[in-house]
């Protein structure tokens, strides 16, 4: 049933999903068209608004580092890799009043789970690119064979998609998360890929449910710690010690 009157459910499947799941993770009847709208309109709108950028290399060397690059440089700081749900309950109580702090009341985490994987052949059918997927599962997706150097294959693809809503999949195992990802990926690539793998074949995958910043964060985190002792060689004055909780 289509939860906005008087749009065709063709936007909604085609437009609207893909929209939604790329802003938030979440499904469009959970999320202000508002939202979409403005999203909508600045992409029409900017010369440049559909450009994406992806980092020319591993995270913990293209992101990671420059984060510890820069806490190094201000000295004592706090990383938090956790999901913002985590986040608000280890969070002290006299740093909830603080206003910077109290914006947090108002994020809600989102269950999402990364799913790379490696086919025996090239998809003629991406682009280089981030591309919204229309799927109920799928949120966006990428061919790293494609816009990466550092995953740069003439011949095989290495598709990297963002499964999600995931809340009802994170107990999953990770075969039946490949299982449910290859259904709808046979979907946006009926020519080159089968449910069954009787057209492109999985050479190998990899899940994970720690995405975005929280593996980001936690890379950062450990980088700090390994490198303490020149974190507090260069301070003026002796840092607490540093641990990975």
């Amino acid at each position: 049933m289509n939860p906005f009157q008087g749009i065709p459910d063709r936007v909604t499947n085609e437009v609207f999903i893909a929209m939604s799941k790329a802003l938030n993770f979440i499904n469009p009847d959970e999320l202000s068209m508002q939202c979409i709208l403005i999203a909508l309109n600045r992409f029409l709108q900017e010369k440049h608004g559909s450009k994406m950028a992806f980092l020319d290399g591993n995270p913990p060397e293209r992101l990671c580092m420059p984060v510890v690059d820069h806490i190094q440089s201000l000295g004592d700081a706090y990383v938090f890799a956790t999901p913002v749900d985590i986040l608000k309950l280890l969070l002290p109580e006299d740093w909830r009043e603080i206003q910077y702090f109290k914006k947090l009341e108002k994020l809600v985490g989102v269950p999402v789970i990364n799913v790379h994987i490696w086919f025996d052949r090239k998809l003629k059918n991406t682009y280089d690119h981030l591309l919204f997927s229309r799927s109920p599962l799928l949120s966006v997706y990428a061919d790293m064979s494609v816009t990466c150097k550092e995953y740069y294959n003439p011949n095989q693809s290495m598709l990297e998609l963002v499964f999600a809503p995931a809340e009802e999949w994170i107990s999953c195992s990770d075969e039946e998360i490949i299982d449910a990802t290859m259904k709808e990926l046979a979907k946006l690539f009926p020519n080159e890929i089968s449910a069954d793998q009787s057209k492109a074949k999985i050479l190998k995958y990899h899940i994970v449910k720690l995405l975005g910043a929280v593996l980001s964060g936690k890379l950062c985190a450990q980088a700090i710690v390994q490198d303490y002792e020149l974190l507090a060689s260069k301070g003026r004055r002796k840092l607490p010690e540093a641990s990975v909780v």
